[in-house]
Order: structure tokens, then sequence, then C-alpha cells
């Protein structure tokens, strides 16, 4: 399993400081489709609300928060309860409890003044994890269903425009949509090919009666 990044424009991103220390919080939105993402195969990207159901079943899995994807400056670690994960219908929910160390009074500071408006996801698709499909316009559309959610983080770059997609997925989508074609084009010959013995019958038949 390959893993991939995103990075996008972080939903209720903010920070507080109160009386439970330096919080953290941000959101993930499902269904809302990336910008075209891939190279030579472009596609847009999409969460369903059940991407990440695994992971919040299932308190043993881990997964961690870092400032700048710096895994020496950790934010909140879910086992250790600094980093706590939630859905609703709508989104993905992280709340992290900044640590007093100098990277997250930064991390901390720069949310709280707007100058981080992002957010990051690191993740693995499981099997049978994402389904390929095109729209109307034909263009390709790639859903994540089920995968290993490994960390969320607050970033600077609040555009989700970065993409590691696995390359050996789409090859699969390019295959996959190459053996339809060639699918289709055998029932279509298959029609064809029953078509004329059908006539050739009729005609067959027509000459009986009419001779």
């Amino acid at each position: 399993m390959v893993t991939e990044y995103r990075v996008f424009a972080g939903e209720e991103l903010r920070a507080d400081v109160g009386d439970k220390g330096r919080v953290i919080r941000g959101a993930l939105k499902f269904n809302t489709l990336s910008v075209p993402l891939g190279g030579f195969v472009r596609f847009r990207e999409k969460i369903a609300p059940e991407a990440f159901d695994s992971v919040l079943n299932d308190e043993a899995r881990e997964v961690m928060a870092y400032w700048g994807h710096d895994i020496n400056k950790p934010l909140g670690r879910r086992s250790a309860g600094t980093l706590r994960l939630s859905k609703t219908d709508t989104l993905l929910k992280f709340e992290a409890d900044a640590p007093d160390t100098s990277w997250g009074r930064d991390a901390v500071e720069s949310i709280a003044r707007g100058d981080v408006q992002g957010m990051s996801f690191r993740f693995r698709v499981l099997p049978d994890g994402e389904m390929w499909e095109e729209d109307k316009d034909r263009n390709l559309i790639r859903t994540l269903r089920n995968v290993e959610l490994q960390e969320v983080s607050p970033t600077a770059e609040p555009a989700y425009t970065k993409s590691s997609a696995s390359v050996r997925s789409m090859q699969e989508v390019i295959e996959r949509h190459e053996q339809e074609i060639a699918e289709e084009q055998k029932r279509l010959a298959a029609m064809c090919a029953d078509r004329q013995r059908r006539d050739r019958l009729i005609r067959t038949d027509l000459r009986r009666i009419h001779p």
C-alpha cells in the first residue's frame, strides 16, 4: 500500500489558549471535490463519510499530528490522549493539545493569527477502499471509501493541490477502462454476428416460403 498526502484548506481550523492549555482544532470535509490531481492521468478526488470509520472505531490505531510534517515536532498523539478524533455527517474533526514547547507555541500563534490556514492528512488506501468512476462530463473521479489515517496536521499551504496518489492505482484504472472498452467491443461484435446470423436465417426461410 502506498502512503499518500493531501493538503487543502482546513475547515474550522483554529487555536485557543485557555484553562485546558493550548488546543488546536480543525476538520476535513466529506464529499467535496478536490482540484484536478495527478500527472498524465488527471482526476479529482473526494472523501466519503465512511472513509475513516475503521480508524475511528479502533482506538488502538495510532494517528499523529505534527507541526509542518516534522516528526520531531509532535502536536498530539492519539494513544496519549493528546489527539482526539470524531466525526459528524459532513466532517472529520480533530482536536490536539499542543505541547508547551517552542513549536507548540509557534503553531498556536500562527493559527490564531491566520498565518496558517491549511490542513494536511497522510493516509494509505486499504484494499477495496477506493472507487473510480466518470462523471457526466467524463471527468475521472476517485472516492476514498476506506483508508488508514496516519496523520492530521496544520499546514501553511491551504490548497488541495499536492498529490502523491499511487501511480499503480491510476494504472489500474486505465487498465480497467481499457478492459471495459475491449469487453464492450466484444459484446457489440457478438451482437452484430448474432444479427447477421438471424438475418441469414430469415432470408433462408423467406426463400423456402417464396422460392
